[in-house]
């Protein structure tokens, strides 16, 4: 059996579980905008972002360590899709998401899904929808145009993916999380 860096374990893991606990909160919160317009709510996006990198770069590293990416790659994200995108794909693995989080060459958060769905077909629907509970995230890379994700699809695999991960250290004796307190 192969021997696992503690440190970079622990390093990878707290950095991953942090993220995810912040961008659940922000993804699962009310419409910021019911509170009025402010610089935290402009700050509060690109504190999402930034805690979308960090978990995506802290994901595959504990994946690497860990060798457990199989689980990554075996899930995957559907597209949020319009009109104008039924000729491209409609999901992506969990993996490949990540690689074009970490590499993309855009990233934009939408808190109010609804506006994002209808905007292109229907703005008066798109001004009037009240869907606004769930955050998405639109990302572009190299591969692909702008496509558009719900954000509480990736936050639900990589948290059942951190404890698959949790698993493999404990197998090593490296005991990480609340469960081994």
């Amino acid at each position: 059996m192969r021997t696992l860096d503690k440190t970079l374990c622990r390093h990878a893991f707290d950095d991953a579980v942090v993220a995810i606990a912040r961008l659940a909160a922000f993804s699962t919160s009310r419409s910021l905008k019911a509170i009025g317009h402010g610089e935290y709510y402009t700050i509060s996006a690109d504190l999402c972002k930034k805690d979308l990198l960090i978990a995506a770069i802290s994901v595959r590293k504990l994946s690497e360590i860990t060798s457990t990416s199989s689980t990554l790659k075996n899930n995957s994200v559907r597209f949020l899709e319009n009109k104008t995108q039924q000729k491209l794909a409609s999901s992506i693995s969990v993996w490949d998401l990540i690689g074009n989080i970490i590499h993309g060459v855009e990233l934009e958060i939408i808190k109010n899904i609804g506006m994002f769905m209808f905007a292109s077909t229907d703005p008066l629907r798109a001004m009037n929808s009240t869907d606004e509970i769930d955050a998405a995230v639109i990302i572009k890379s190299d591969k692909f145009d702008r496509r558009a994700f719900k954000l509480n699809d990736l936050i639900s695999h990589v948290n059942t993916y951190i404890e698959e991960a949790n698993d493999e250290m404990a197998k090593h004796r490296i005991f990480l999380g609340s469960g081994y307190e």
